[in-house]
């Protein structure tokens, strides 16, 4: 790992077969999903640095500028779409709605490797505190975006996996790494399924008699 810093966040789908959506009931309208785009890096910052990007509809998100890179220079970035909208849970019934359909298992992990020159316990454990903190959250969004580009909007039954590492003739050389799963589905709101009528047609109880 050395002394520098390097962060990583991928996702992906977990291949395998899945149920179809629930018959009569509509899937909820697709959410709009991530895009490529161009990028340049403001002229006050430098690798390393963070900074804001719009993505439109008055969302934000957070760029660092990669190695090799310096302000005036275009970048590509793979926006994350309307994550705000996809309902996240470890739950796997959500209160109040339906789930109408799920697909394969989806997966993201956010990892961090980073130099510690101190050998002071508790700021090291401060910053790695932190730094999974931070690492969680990346990694469900990175989650959510992928749950869009499967049509769902929410993730249910969602699991959290920490790994830290400590390497190094000191163990100055630090890792961390998040992985999270989850299950991708498609669902609504109790009330909006149609109700079921059904005609009743009542007997009358006739008892033996005994003649």
């Amino acid at each position: 790992m050395g002394t520098a810093t390097s962060k990583l966040v991928e996702s992906g789908v977990l291949q395998g077969a899945y149920a179809p959506p629930v018959e009569g009931l509509a899937v909820p309208a697709p959410l709009e999903g991530g895009k490529e785009c161009e990028v340049v890096i403001p002229k006050d910052k430098k690798k390393g640095d963070t900074f804001l990007y719009d993505v439109g509809k008055g969302r934000m998100e957070t760029l660092t500028v990669p190695k090799g890179k310096k302000p005036g220079d275009t970048i590509m970035h793979r926006t994350m779409g309307e994550i705000e909208k996809v309902i996240a849970s470890t739950l796997h019934a959500i209160p109040g709605f339906i789930v109408i359909q799920s697909k394969p298992v989806i997966w993201s992990t956010a990892s961090k490797a980073f130099f510690k020159a101190s050998w002071n316990d508790q700021k090291e454990n401060l910053s790695m505190a932190k730094a999974i903190g931070k690492l969680m959250q990346e990694a469900q969004e990175s989650m959510l975006s992928k749950a869009i580009d499967l049509g769902c909007n929410a993730v249910l039954g969602m699991t959290v996996n920490i790994t830290t590492d400590s390497s190094g003739s000191e163990g100055n050389s630090k890792l961390v790494i998040v992985t999270v799963c989850g299950t991708p589905c498609a669902v609504c709101p109790a009330g909006d399924i149609p109700a079921v009528k059904a005609d009743v047609v009542v007997e009358p109880l006739y008892l033996n008699q005994v003649l």
